[in-house]
């Protein structure tokens, strides 16, 4: 990201439409100017309006910023006086309470063409809901939160692993943005991501207390939310406990239609899994297939039917522990969709 180093001349008048409005823009004296630094990337010659974030600068249009935010519409109407701060005649609004990189990303979106969001990586995303969100930016907002919502579902996603499940999209999620989607469901009200963010922040470690910083914002869970966590993994590991022991205990579900006798596989398997640390019987991950020992260890020694009734059992607790996912966070969510008929498990090979 090039920059040139610049320093302001005047003072830009900071009322606008409406005092929460207000707040966003800082004014500066000829006195005491503040020193910026121009983004070469995003600084048109031609440009009206130089918007400071931070001690960063950006030359870009009235028009663009109008057409997606009504706060901006608002604020340009307001003449200006003599004494508004400017740079070579273009008038400077300084923004404060954001981050310069979020602006980075949010203009980049919107000095390309319609659809350019779809390409964008999640950090990009995660920015336009934080600006669009404060600015008004509804179109914009919107379209990105949909992208959100695909990844912090509220629909059951078959996954073998939480990783896999954030990587599975056009743009590659990490576990820690898990953080950002809950303090941006929190802020849009955008509720049904909640649980499933929730879920994945147990995943993480230290950054579950002390957040994690990315373009210069440290994303950080409030301390409700972070009690939620805590008390959820204990929650969750039970669940995963009792979930391991329905479905591999040997009982009147697989015994009623066993071809052969595989109660002692069963045994041996529950005794083979409970015993191998890596395979987290324990762990706050009951939504976690374990479909990687059954497929790769337990195929041989279980009958047909006993083998589908096994990994139909298996995805039937998992399929439980979701639908009852916000009451392991306390997250009252009555319209928390219950998981209808899924398709047949595929055919192992």
């Amino acid at each position: 990201m090039a920059s040139t180093t610049g320093t302001s001349r005047k003072r830009l008048r900071s009322d606008t439409a409406a005092t929460s409005r207000e707040e966003t823009v800082q004014s500066n004296t000829v006195d005491n100017p503040t020193p910026w630094e121009r983004v070469d990337e995003i600084w048109y010659e031609d440009g009206n309006v130089i918007l400071v974030v931070e001690n960063k600068a950006f030359r870009v249009y009235q028009g663009l910023l109008s057409r997606h935010s009504p706060v901006f519409r608002d604020m340009f109407k307001i003449p200006q006086p003599e004494t508004a701060e400017s740079e070579d005649r273009c008038p400077i609004v300084r923004l404060s309470g954001d981050t310069a990189a979020d602006w980075v990303h949010v203009l980049r979106i919107s000095l390309q063409r319609a659809g350019s969001l779809w390409h964008a990586p999640l950090c990009s995303r995660l920015a336009v809901v934080r600006i669009g969100h404060k600015y008004e930016m509804n179109f914009l907002r919107d379209q990105a939160l949909k992208h959100l919502k695909q990844v912090f579902t509220d629909r059951f996603p078959d996954f073998d692993n939480v990783e896999d499940h954030l990587c599975a999209f056009s743009v590659e999620a990490r576990i820690y943005d898990a953080i950002a989607a809950v303090n941006l469901s929190r802020l849009t009200g955008e509720i049904s991501m909640l649980p499933f963010a929730l879920y994945v922040c147990c995943q993480l470690h230290d950054e579950l207390v002390h957040g994690c910083e990315e373009g210069g914002l440290l994303e950080k869970l409030a301390p409700e939310d972070i009690v939620r966590c805590v008390t959820g993994k204990t929650k969750l590991a039970q669940a995963n406990a009792a979930a391991f022991f329905r479905t591999f205990l040997w009982g009147e579900y697989y015994s009623l239609c066993c071809k052969d006798n595989c109660e002692q596989a069963f045994h041996e398997i529950i005794t083979h899994l409970g015993q191998d640390s890596d395979n987290h019987v324990a762990d706050s991950t009951p939504l976690e297939a374990w479909s990687f020992a059954i497929t790769n260890y337990y195929r041989t020694k279980l009958c047909t039917t006993c083998l589908r009734r096994l990994r139909e059992k298996e995805r039937f607790e998992r399929v439980r522990i979701w639908d009852s996912l916000p009451s392991y966070f306390n997250v009252d969510l009555p319209t928390w969709p219950k998981t209808g008929i899924l398709p047949p498990l595929p055919e192992l090979v």
